[in-house]
C-alpha cells in the first residue's frame, strides 16, 4: 500500500477477506475460529463506546440477524461483565438466528440479559447512546420494512449513535442509494471492522457514518493483497514534480483558458489565476473584449487573445493544454467558440457550460469522439445526470456506476466532484479523501479546472502522450485542488470559504500537507 493511499473494499470483497482471515496459519490466516474474531470486533467496538463517552453507565442496543448482529450481542455481554447496563432491542425474531449470531444471542441470555422485542408494544429508549448492529457488510438495498421501522425510531431519538461497521441503510458498495438514499442510520460515530468500505468514502453516505474508525483486527497485510480494491487517494506534495534548474516558461506548459461570456469575466480569471498557482508557465485567456482591462488588471501575467480575431487560432495551436467552459454560457457565442477549439491538438479540460453543451449538442459529441487528444471532464452530480440523460437521484444512488457509464460512452478521463469525488479512468475508479463542505461555492469548479490545466500542460509541454502520466497529473490536481480547500477552510472557516482562498493556499499545501 502507497503512503498517500488507502485501499477500499466492496461487500464481497470484504467478506472474503473476512473468510481468508479464519483460516489457519498455514494458509496464511490468523489459525482462530470466526466466533474469536467477532469477540475481538466486539471488544474493539466497546472500547470505542468507552472512550468516546467515558461518562456512559449503559446504552441501548438494536440488533438484527447477521454477524453485525452477533457482535452487538457480544458486545452486550462485555459491556455486563464491566457493570455497564445494557438494553436489547431485537428487532429480527431470534428464533431465525444461526451461526456465530445465534452462539452470541445465547451466550447474552445465558448471562441473564433480558431480549425485547422490537415489535412488541414499544418500551422507550433508555440509554442517551444507542448501538445500532442491525445491518452490515451484507446489507444491499432495499430496506425491509422492519427496519426501515428500527432506524427511523434511532434517528428520532435524542441521543447519539454507535454503528457497527456500517450504519443502517448504507450500502458496503454504493453508499446511501436507490430508494434508501435518505433512509439510514445517523450516526455519531461508526466502528468498521477489518476493511474500508467503499460506500463510506463518497455521496451522502459520509454525513451518515460520522466520525469513522477502523480496524483490522489483526489481519495481516498479505491477506488484504489478494483481494480487489480502490483507492482512496489523500494528497502528497510528492505528486508534484520539481522543476530543473535549466526550467523555462514554455517547458512548465502554456494554458489556454477559454469562456467568460459578457457578465462572466470572473470565471477565466479564476481559472488561469489557479493555473499560474498551479505551477504553468503560460496562460491565454480567450474570453470577451469587455473582459479585456479587468484581466489585465488583476492578473497582468496572463496573456489575452479576441477568440473572434484571426490571431486566435495562432495563438491557441501553440497551446500544451486546454480548459474549456469557465464563464462559457449557454449562448452561441459560447457554442461557436466551443466548437472552433474541440479541434485543438492538445488535451483538454471540460468543465462548467462546455458540459451543458457536450451533453445538449450532437456536433460537440462528434467533435469530442472523433478527437485523438485526452479530455478530461469534472462534472457535479447534475451535470453527470444531463450527460447521461437520467435523474440525479440515479447518479447519487450509484455513483461509482455513474463514472464508469461516463467513461464509456464519452472516451473521457474525469472526476465525479462531491463529498468522495469519485476519480475515472476507464473502469478504473479511485476516490478523493479531501475536501469539504464549504467548497460548494461559486467559482470553485473554474479554480479546478485552472489547476488540471497547469499540471496536464506540465506534462505535455514535455512532450509526453502517455495517457497513465496525463491522468495522474489530472488527478494530482484533483487531489491539490480538495487539500487546499481543507487547509484554507481550518483557517477561515468552512462558511467563509470563497473559490479564491482556494487558489491562495496551493503554495501552502504544494508544499507541506498532512492527509487527515
Amino acid at each position: 500500500m502507497l503512503d498517500n493511499q488507502i485501499p477500499l473494499y466492496t461487500a464481497a470483497a470484504s467478506q472474503a477477506i473476512d473468510v481468508d482471515a479464519v483460516q489457519t496459519t498455514a494458509q496464511g490466516g490468523l489459525g482462530i475460529e470466526s466466533f474469536e474474531l467477532m469477540n475481538r470486533a466486539a471488544d474493539y467496538a466497546l472500547a470505542c463506546l468507552c472512550q468516546r463517552w467515558p461518562d456512559a453507565q449503559g446504552f441501548s442496543l438494536f440488533c438484527g440477524k447477521g454477524n453485525n448482529a452477533g457482535d452487538g450481542y457480544l458486545m452486550a455481554a462485555m459491556a455486563l461483565q464491566l457493570g455497564m447496563q445494557v438494553q436489547i432491542f431485537a428487532v429480527v425474531d431470534p428464533q431465525v438466528l444461526t451461526g456465530n449470531a445465534l452462539r452470541a444471542y445465547e451466550h447474552c441470555v445465558a448471562l441473564g440479559l433480558a431480549i425485547e422485542d422490537h415489535h412488541a408494544p414499544v418500551a422507550p429508549i433508555k440509554y442517551s447512546i444507542v448501538v445500532d448492529a442491525l445491518l452490515g457488510t451484507g446489507f444491499s438495498p432495499p430496506l425491509r420494512e422492519e427496519m426501515a421501522e428500527a432506524i427511523n425510531r434511532i434517528n428520532a431519538n435524542k441521543g447519539d449513535v454507535l454503528s457497527l461497521d456500517l450504519p443502517s441503510g448504507v450500502s458496503a458498495d454504493k453508499g446511501l442509494c436507490g430508494e434508501d438514499l435518505n433512509k439510514s442510520i445517523s450516526a455519531s460515530v461508526t466502528v468498521s471492522l477489518i476493511t474500508y468500505k467503499v460506500g463510506l468514502h463518497t455521496g451522502a453516505a459520509i454525513a451518515a457514518r460520522g466520525d469513522l474508525l477502523v480496524t483490522d483486527l489483526g489481519v495481516p497485510a498479505h491477506i488484504f493483497d489478494r483481494h480487489p480494491s480502490i483507492p482512496l487517494l489523500q494528497w502528497s506534495p510528492s505528486r508534484l514534480t520539481t522543476a530543473g534548474v535549466n526550467t523555462h516558461k514554455s517547458r512548465q506548459g502554456h494554458v489556454l483558458v477559454v469562456g467568460g461570456d459578457v457578465g462572466m469575466g470572473g470565471a477565466v480569471l479564476m481559472a488561469a489565476e489557479a493555473a499560474f498557482r498551479a505551477g504553468a508557465g503560460l496562460v491565454t485567456i480567450a474570453t470577451r473584449p469587455e473582459h479585456r482591462s479587468g484581466l489585465l488588471a488583476r492578473l497582468p501575467e496572463a496573456m489575452w487573445v479576441d477568440p473572434e480575431s484571426e490571431r486566435f487560432d495562432l495563438v491557441a495551436q501553440g497551446c500544451d493544454a486546454a480548459v474549456l467552459g469557465p464563464g462559457l454560457g449557454r449562448l452561441p457565442w459560447g457554442l461557436t467558440l466551443l466548437k472552433r477549439v474541440l479541434s485543438l491538438p492538445c488535451p483538454k479540460i471540460l468543465d462548467a457550460d462546455a458540459l451543458y453543451w457536450l451533453a445538449v449538442e450532437r456536433e460537440v459529441k462528434d467533435l469530442c469522439a472523433a478527437s485523438s487528444e485526452p479530455l478530461f471532464i469534472t462534472p457535479h452530480s447534475a451535470e453527470v445526470a444531463r450527460l447521461l440523460d437520467c435523474p440525479v437521484f440515479d447518479v447519487e444512488s450509484d455513483r461509482m456506476a455513474a463514472t464508469g457509464l461516463l467513461a464509456e460512452r464519452y472516451h473521457c478521463f474525469g472526476v465525479l466532484k462531491g463529498p468522495g469525488s469519485v476519480l475515472f479512468a476507464g473502469q478504473d475508479l479511485a476516490i478523493c479523501a479531501q475536501g469539504n463542505a464549504g467548497m460548494a461555492t461559486a467559482g470553485m469548479g473554474d479554480v479546478l479546472s485552472g489547476i488540471a490545466g497547469a499540471l496536464v500542460a506540465e506534462v505535455a509541454a514535455k512532450g509526453e502522450t502517455d495517457l497513465a502520466a496525463l491522468n495522474h497529473a489530472f488527478q494530482s490536481a484533483v487531489l491539490w485542488h480538495s487539500a487546499a480547500a481543507d487547509l484554507a477552510a481550518i483557517e477561515l472557516g468552512q462558511r467563509s470559504l470563497m473559490a479564491t482562498d482556494v487558489i491562495s493556499f496551493l503554495s501552502k499545501s504544494g508544499q507541506n500537507f498532512l492527509a487527515r
